[in-house]
């Protein structure tokens, strides 16, 4: 997909110990390590879940935010989670608009580079078994995890 991943060790919330880790310190601990990786990397846009739907993707959108505001020297991109409702990509939008941000979605898929990289999405996603058996279980097709995708750029 032409991006490089930057893996800051953080458990999917299956493979964490339920007992005694409250919301508020895994997101102290993401936004921890988000910090640390921003000064380490330098950026060029950086790309964080829209956080619609429970679990990992919002705690990591939540930590994110923390950052948009304090980093506005940065490209922030915030991606739609897969098959993610309209309803509630407009509740999110709004609170983002709330909280003083100013989401605007962008138009990216006209582009041949575009279109080379949702291919080559699909391509992987088709690849990624357990996603699929996921999906699968759920009722959901892999159209829905390798379909459009809305981003949302995130700006002050």
């Amino acid at each position: 997909l032409d991006a490089g991943p930057c893996w800051l060790g953080c458990r999917d919330s299956q493979y964490r110990a339920a007992a005694g880790t409250s919301a508020e310190a895994l997101e102290a601990e993401i936004l921890h390590k988000l910090t640390r990786a921003l000064r380490r990397h330098g950026c060029g846009p950086i790309a964080v879940p829209l956080g619609l739907l429970a679990g990992d993707h919002t705690l990591a959108h939540r930590a994110a935010l923390r950052l948009v505001r304090r980093r506005d020297d940065l490209q922030w991109i915030a991606y739609e989670d897969a098959a993610a409702p309209a309803a509630t990509v407009a509740r999110r939008v709004e609170t983002l608009e709330r909280l003083g941000l100013a989401p605007a979605p962008l138009a990216l898929r006209e582009e041949a580079s575009w279109r080379e990289a949702a291919f080559r999405k699909d391509r992987a996603v088709r690849c990624y078994e357990s996603l699929l058996r996921g999906y699968a279980a759920a009722g959901r097709s892999v159209r829905s995890v390798a379909g459009t995708e809305r981003y949302w750029r995130l700006s002050k």
